[in-house]
């Protein structure tokens, strides 16, 4: 039981198997409770909470990639590509000094993060929000449930801070133990509060509630392991310059980035949110909550392995780091393979099945935005590996196709409905971010294109077939 919960990659499943608790029993008392006008609300509210990535800039994932540096003794971080490239000698088991000036530096930018997360929110929220509000039977509650969401966002920023770290000391299972008995708790609380008809006000209460309960608890294990390694924490709001300036040039890429990637995933949510039609909406939105979701199931393997991954690039180790990338992604495709498929063909069976009459959009609209997901999977894992060497270089790609989906959807939606929106998002990302992250991260692996496909598709199932085998 102890090395279960010791495993990061076991820990993250059971983190997103906590999500999918949330998902089979909190949709349906969603789906049963709730009218398509506070369907469409709640979903439009969770899109919004997906906005604190935007004021999160690119930090937190920063944090992690510069955490698993100084913990695997490297000295400085590299600012670019070119200092990646000169790999460190004389590398001890841990920088304690750069850890504790990151730890200054982190604590004075998530401050400020936060206050921007919430002047952010207060200025874009209502633009967003205006339209389905203005369908509510109690408007007033939906406002004050909007800023409780602000609120709860802000909390989120700090979160985001003490998680990072735990995750850069290889502390993911440790982390996830967390993240997985909060999740059962907001279940459990969700599930009460729903079956005694309370409202979307009352759930994001709950929520807040939940979320300071998480911070107070990462920020103890954080401090544990800070004592452990002997690590001062002298002036906690100093800002150790060498540092931020190693860090922020590719952090604000890497925000701008995500800012996009938030348009490209999200933006056809925030068009399809300004219809007025709440049925349409809540179609919609429930069919990519599910779609999304499943891509988090797919990603599992790796993403648990993050700071793993990180500590080899840092060493160079590309042939570990091949076999490990190989593996990992023909099993995620598979997944999303698998799941797309039962739910392309069973999804309104399962809807009916949770005793809501609610509907998946039609199958062929359905198709698209599955394949359209495989294949962001498979660049957003390249991307993720690349950017571990501190270099950005996906920030024009990532604005001009978020702005491209966000413009085309707009004016293709009157005429050519719901497919016209998954058409612009698919063709958009065709043209260059399903292909050039996975360009880049095979060049700085030294991993041809042929090699590559080979280990995909031949070696990686073999290995997991044998692995399968000798359990």
């Amino acid at each position: 039981m102890k090395n279960i919960l010791n495993s990061p990659t076991i820990m993250t499943y059971i983190a997103y198997l906590v999500t999918f608790g949330n998902a089979i029993l909190i949709l349906p008392l969603l789906l049963l409770k709730f009218n398509d006008t506070e369907l469409s609300i709640w979903f439009l509210l969770n899109t919004i909470m997906m906005m604190a990535v935007l004021a999160d800039s690119g930090f937190g994932a920063t944090l992690i990639r510069s955490v698993s540096y100084f913990y695997s003794g490297a000295k400085e971080i590299p600012k670019n590509i070119d200092e990646f490239k000169k790999k460190q000698k004389n590398i001890p088991d841990i920088n304690s000094e750069g850890v504790a000036k990151l730890f200054q530096t982190a604590n004075v930018i998530y401050i400020f993060l936060g206050i921007f997360a919430i002047l952010l929110l207060l200025v874009i929220g209502p633009l967003l929000l205006e339209n389905i509000i203005s369908l509510s039977n109690d408007q007033d509650t939906m406002w004050n449930a909007f800023y409780t969401l602000v609120v709860t966002i802000f909390v989120n920023m700090q979160i985001t801070k003490w998680s990072s770290f735990i995750q850069g000391f290889d502390g993911v299972a440790l982390e996830r133990q967390v993240a997985s008995l909060l999740g059962i708790t907001k279940i459990i609380v969700f599930m009460v509060l729903l079956l005694m008809n309370y409202g979307i006000l009352s759930l994001l209460i709950a929520g807040l509630l939940i979320n300071i309960l998480k911070f107070i608890t990462l920020k103890k294990i954080m401090k544990k392991i800070f004592k452990v390694h002997k690590i001062e924490q002298i002036n906690i709001f100093k800002v150790d310059h060498k540092i931020l300036y190693s860090i922020l040039p590719s952090t604000l890429k890497f925000g701008a980035i995500q800012a996009g990637g938030y348009f490209v995933n999200y933006g056809t949510s925030l068009i399809v949110s300004q219809l007025n039609s709440p049925t349409l909406i809540a179609t919609f939105l429930v069919t990519q909550r599910i779609i999304f979701f499943i891509r988090q199931i797919a990603q599992v393997p790796i993403y648990a392995n993050l700071p793993r991954v990180f500590q080899l690039l840092a060493k160079h180790e590309f042939s570990e780091l091949k076999l490990f990338l190989a593996k990992n992604i023909i099993l995620g495709l598979s997944m999303l393979f698998v799941t797309l498929s039962i739910m392309s063909i069973f999804g309104n069976d399962i809807l009916e099945m949770m005793g809501t009459d609610k509907k998946i959009v039609p199958i062929n609209i359905f198709l698209v935005m599955a394949i359209s997901i495989m294949l962001e999977y498979h660049h957003a894992i390249h991307a993720q590996i690349y950017m571990g060497s501190n270099h950005i270089p996906f920030l024009f790609p990532a604005l001009v196709s978020g702005f491209l989906i966000l413009g085309i959807g707009f004016n293709v939606v009157d005429t050519y409905g719901l497919m016209g929106i998954v058409l612009t998002q698919f063709f958009v990302q065709l043209s260059i971010n399903n292909w050039y992250p996975v360009y880049l991260d095979l060049k700085l692996l030294n991993w041809k294109l042929k090699d590559y496909l080979n280990d995909i598709v031949i070696t990686a199932p073999k290995l997991l077939i044998e692995g399968f085998i000798k359990k």
